[in-house]
């Protein structure tokens, strides 16, 4: 009977349980693996995105990791042993800049700039400042796009978050990399928006080539697996399409066309 059957089965379940006492499971977590691609040779060469562990910056790895202070007994731990810097160099990653790039700024007030990169091919643009509003003005800030030659690819949707990589500055009061929160299944852009500040008399300031640009960490605790790939042109500005749908009403359109089109797939596992 029913009764039997279902009793029988939970003193089964009690015997597993009992056999097992003590005993912990692991489950390895999944790999995210995330794909870039660029067509560019020198660029894979030489500017690949890496995990973040790559990029310590040369003053943090020249510090001790303890240092006496006046006249206490016991040393002092320096940023060396900070744990928010160690994990958040644990769990992201890093692309280093592809060129050298330069910008002169005029003074406060007046709204014109002049940059470029130095391997002439880099696309640079800008956003009228009236689509933000009063927010960072013209007068004092030039607003900057770089077109990333890399794009990313994910098939999980799971967001990175788009920070400054601000321990590798050196010098905090040049430019801000605007942050946000991207995913990589749906579009594949990684254009850089930085707005670059200007000062009380016209300068002119540089960006080197393999300086860390943007620090990526994904909102997730599964290990990374980065994947590199060389295609040519067309297959590359093929991915770029995803800029067109950036306006966040189109991009919520074409996320649910996809959505639907993923659910309806019989070779969808």
């Amino acid at each position: 009977n029913h009764a039997g059957v279902w009793s029988g089965h939970n003193r089964q379940l009690c015997d597993f349980h009992k056999g097992n006492e003590g005993m912990i499971f692991f489950f390895k977590r999944r790999k995210l693996v995330l794909d870039m691609f660029t067509h560019r040779q020198m660029v894979f060469d030489a500017a690949k995105p890496k995990m973040a562990a790559h990029f310590y910056p040369d003053w943090w790895k020249a510090l001790k990791t303890e240092i006496p202070i006046n006249n206490d007994l016991f040393p002092t731990a320096t940023m060396k042993r900070c744990m928010g810097i160690v994990d958040h160099y644990k769990h992201g990653i890093i692309q280093p800049l592809w060129s050298d790039f330069r910008i002169e700024l005029a003074a406060i007030g007046d709204p014109n700039f002049s940059a470029r990169f130095s391997d002439s091919t880099t696309r640079l643009s800008q956003h009228p400042s009236i689509l933000r509003g009063s927010f960072a003005p013209e007068s004092h800030y030039a607003h900057i796009k770089f077109d990333n030659p890399w794009v990313a690819r994910c098939d999980d949707d799971v967001y990175f978050k788009w920070e400054s990589p601000t321990w590798s500055m050196t010098r905090l009061n040049d430019y801000i990399l605007l942050p946000g929160t991207i995913e990589f299944k749906y579009q594949y852009s990684m254009n850089v928006n930085l707005f670059f500040i200007k000062q009380s008399k016209a300068v002119m300031l540089e960006m080197k080539f393999g300086q860390p640009l943007v620090h990526l960490t994904p909102l997730t605790e599964r290990p990374i697996e980065l994947r590199h790939h060389m295609v040519d042109k067309s297959e590359f500005e093929r991915f770029c399409q995803g800029e067109k749908i950036s306006n966040i009403n189109r991009y919520r359109a074409y996320r649910r066309a996809r959505e639907v089109e993923e659910k309806v797939c019989p070779f969808k596992f």
